[in-house]
């Protein structure tokens, strides 16, 4: 027996009221999302949440226990709801604002808002549903009483709906984030660096394995902190040359999908493009720094981690990579990893470029779709130089950029003599290496 039907039969007994008050409250944001999607008024949609309250309460005897009582209770509110807006006699004023979290009703959030007011019911009310009050698909499907694949499609309408709107939000974020000034400032550091990678020196070293405490919003490497920035170039193998800059900042601490987050923005290449960007949510634990959610210019949609569209797996790092189970190394350049852990270390190694050189923990870590990276992490817990390899035959060539975008193009990594290492097994040859600020002096 679910929860609901347990509290209804209770509550049919006058003498237990805590019964009915647990119901309503397992239910009221479900009927003021069913209010809201009509009304698109906080205050009014408050209204009509009382008021479904006190017809559920007048005829919960005549409910049937064969029936979804959150579909019941839904319809009831929805109704309500229609009930008013034909009664009035005059335009719907919009006087509320819905209230997503992290925001506030100037700026992002009203725009936002307006944008989901645009929206027709049978795409808000899944949207309200899922994202809003945390239903899954499915239990959406249950309410509106459609089929989890309508919700599914409706979601994803939904999303292409808001893209305009939202894109356009978010490019403003980027121009108030990098005005004129600092957009010449970062493409003038594109222009002075190394258009070929300065040498470097990797030693392994003896001494202690360092244990930095990791923070960083991987693959921009920006250090999770209030104002955290990073600058990070790609150096294609074997010719060294300078390929992509990137560019992020932390904007601050805000909430997404339940979680304290904070929130990256990316400037991608082409760096002088200002559509070329995303965000980034990442939150951090004792342990981990999980990503949470990420919106890209490119694509269609934002995507969290609870989005039925997520298919990125589990995207956690240690705070503490030192603490996991060590990489076992079998020859020169051949590495195990029984655990299958992220970023698995394999030891201290003093990475030296010009005159400066950093005690470093080298890690490993195998993503999975042929790809293999090795990070170099200070005692800081910055990331000093990171290293891509690809690995044969798992990796797509339609997925390489440049010179490699061609059928065989691990094949032509092998053939150009870029570095090999073997790990778990399996061959993976050197493509690029990302150094960050750290190292370039930015």
């Amino acid at each position: 027996m679910n929860e609901d039907l347990r509290l209804i039969q209770a509550a049919r007994n006058e003498a237990d009221k805590q019964a009915f008050a647990k119901l309503v409250e397992r239910n009221r944001r479900l009927m003021y999302a069913a209010a809201y999607s009509v009304l698109r008024s906080r205050d009014e949609a408050e209204d009509i949440t009382q008021e479904a309250i006190y017809h559920i309460f007048a005829n919960l005897n005549s409910f049937r226990e064969d029936c979804n009582f959150k579909s019941w209770a839904y319809a009831i509110a929805r109704n309500a709801a229609l009930t008013r807006l034909r009664s009035r006699a005059r335009e719907v004023q919009i006087d509320g604002t819905l209230e997503l979290q992290g925001t506030s009703e100037d700026g992002a959030a009203s725009e936002v808002r307006d944008a989901l007011n645009e929206l027709p019911p049978r795409l808000r009310e899944p949207l309200l549903l899922y994202y809003v009050d945390g239903y899954t698909s499915r239990e959406a499907a249950e309410i509106l009483g459609v089929a989890s694949g309508t919700v599914r499609a409706r979601l994803t309408e939904a999303r292409r709906s808001l893209r305009k709107e939202l894109l356009s939000m978010l490019k403003r974020a980027v121009q108030e984030l990098v005005p004129p000034a600092k957009l010449s400032e970062l493409l003038n550091a594109l222009q002075i660096l190394p258009k070929t990678q300065p040498d470097m020196l990797i030693v392994e070293a003896d001494g202690p394995l360092p244990d930095p405490d990791f923070r960083e919003a991987h693959w921009n490497f920006v250090p999770l902190k209030s104002d955290g920035e990073a600058v990070t170039a790609n150096y294609d193998y074997p010719e060294r040359a300078l390929t992509d800059v990137w560019s992020g900042k932390v904007l601050g601490v805000t909430q997404v999908a339940g979680q304290e987050c904070y929130e990256v923005m990316s400037i991608e290449p082409p760096i002088d493009d200002p559509t070329c960007y995303g965000l980034s949510y990442w939150t951090v634990t004792d342990d981990q720094i999980i990503l949470v959610g990420v919106v890209k210019s490119n694509e269609d949609r934002m995507i969290l981690s609870t989005d039925p569209d997520w298919d990125w797996g589990a995207h956690t790092y240690p705070r503490y990579p030192a603490r996991q189970a060590l990489v076992r190394r079998l020859g020169e350049e051949e590495f195990a990893d029984l655990t299958e852990r992220t970023l698995s270390p394999v030891g201290a190694y003093d990475v030296t470029v010009g005159e400066r050189t950093w005690r470093c923990l080298r890690a490993f870590e195998a993503s999975g779709g042929g790809v293999l990276v090795e990070a170099y992490v200070n005692q800081a817990g910055r990331t000093v130089l990171w290293r891509r390899y690809n690995a044969l035959p798992e990796w797509s060539s339609a997925n390489v950029r440049g010179p490699y975008q061609t059928p065989g193009a691990v094949e032509r990594l092998r053939e150009s003599g870029n570095q090999r290492i073997v790990f778990n097994g399996v061959e993976y040859y050197h493509w690029y290496d990302c150094m960050t600020d750290v190292v370039l002096d930015l």
